[in-house]
């Protein structure tokens, strides 16, 4: 595997898809840091990436495991060696960062001793923190002043 196919599944991580992390991860460093040299624009989680993982985690389609992995990567971006790699870093969309991280460590938290399962209503709740969901009052990116 090449630079340009962990590229690409750091770019698919990065839009939600939590499938692609086990891709990035089991990279070795200078693979990882070769894919980020080749990625196109800055590395940023958006509010609709952290939407697909808990939709996802709603109809089935991302287990607890899996949301779990992808929120503690994005969080702290790390590979094959578990340290973190300081030339990753991943921001989040100013717009909605911090309704984002709310919802990003808390599925960071999955697995722990104490708050360790995140419930359907929970998720939904997040989700409507972040503009999505059938109750939500806000649909699209949010206005910053």
């Amino acid at each position: 595997m090449g630079p340009e196919a962990v590229a690409a599944a750091l770019r698919l991580v990065l839009g939600g898809d939590v499938s692609s992390v086990a891709v990035v991860v089991d990279a070795p460093h200078s693979l990882l840091e070769q894919a980020v040299r080749q990625c196109d624009r800055t590395l940023t989680l958006g509010r609709e990436a952290i939407v697909q993982v808990l939709e996802g985690m709603l109809d089935g389609s991302v287990g607890p495991d899996q949301a779990h992995r992808w929120a503690s990567f994005v969080l702290r971006p790390h590979g094959q060696t578990g340290g973190t790699y300081a030339d990753l870093d991943v921001d989040f969309d100013e717009a909605w960062e911090d309704e984002i991280v709310e919802a990003v460590v808390r599925l960071d938290e999955i697995g722990d001793l104490i708050d360790g399962v995140v419930s359907d209503k929970e998720v939904r709740l997040l989700l409507q923190s972040l503009g999505a969901g059938a109750a939500s009052p806000r649909v699209g990116p949010r206005e910053t002043t």
